[in-house]
């Protein structure tokens, strides 16, 4: 467990202008599971997180290369946060029955894992640096990568809309389908490349420090998440049709692929 739940709990508030009920007032979820590090930081501290601690308001959450966490809120939804990520628990507002008014999320690197839970649709919002993702009751994953992000719906849909564009530009994705934005240019459907797994007994094959060997994905060495493929069709707000072919539930990633 982290070493001082108190601590947060008062750092916490000081830093929103909180007195009084603090833990009540900013505990949003719990970490079901951690592996092996994976850290918490409010305004003025830092701690490792644990199985079974809770997260509260604009705590971001840090993996280390290897790390992994699964986080669970008051309504139920679901974050699975990969290795070398990191999100900030942004903005939230319960009711007194655990259902979100307000829940916004703003990850900046690494890759994800998210289930809706029991709130309204409209109460979710995921920040990126490339987009915003609105989200219809769903589940997806999606990979940030600077300021590009990916992300692939695996039921329900989901919103996306660059950040430097109007609201025009915003692309509904539906459930099989990946998509490739950044801030400034029309979403981009995409068909994910296949997880190549080396087959055993080749050595030229073998699993490397720096991810999968020939032909496979590899992990960069400084932890970044590899990008999906090349884009099959650009498909703007104004288009109408949908590409074929396009219903692939590959993710492109290694983590994302095990969780399937």
């Amino acid at each position: 467990m982290r070493e001082s739940r108190s601590m947060y709990c008062v750092v916490g508030a000081l830093a929103l202008g909180l007195s009084g009920g603090c833990a009540e007032a900013l505990d949003i979820g719990r970490a079901l599971s951690i592996s092996p590090r994976v850290s918490g930081a409010v305004p003025g501290r830092t701690a490792d997180l644990s199985s079974g601690d809770s997260v509260v308001a604009d705590e971001s959450i840090s993996t280390a290369a290897a790390g992994e966490a699964h986080l669970r809120f008051l309504d139920a939804t679901d974050l699975a946060i990969g290795p070398s990520s990191t999100v900030k628990l942004d903005r939230f507002v319960f009711d007194p029955s655990g259902k979100a008014k307000n829940f916004v999320l703003d990850a900046t690197k690494g890759v994800f894992r998210f289930i809706t839970g029991t709130s309204v649709h409209e109460a979710y919002q995921i920040l990126t640096p490339a987009a915003v993702i609105g989200v219809r009751g769903t589940r997806f994953s999606f990979i940030v990568a600077g300021n590009r992000l990916n992300l692939t719906v695996n039921e329900g849909s989901v919103v996306v809309c660059p950040r430097d564009l109007g609201p025009a530009s915003c692309l509904v994705v539906e459930a099989g389908e990946s998509v490739m934005a950044t801030p400034d240019r029309p979403v981009t459907l995409f068909t994910p490349p296949p997880l190549a797994v080396p087959p055993p007994q080749q050595p030229g094959n073998l699993p490397t420090p720096g991810g999968f060997g020939p032909p496979g994905i590899r992990l960069p060495r400084d932890g970044t998440p590899p990008l999906l493929g090349p884009p099959v069709r650009r498909h703007g707000a104004n288009h109408t049709g949908r590409p074929h072919g396009l219903r692939s539930r590959r993710t492109g990633h290694p983590w994302l692929e095990r969780r399937r």
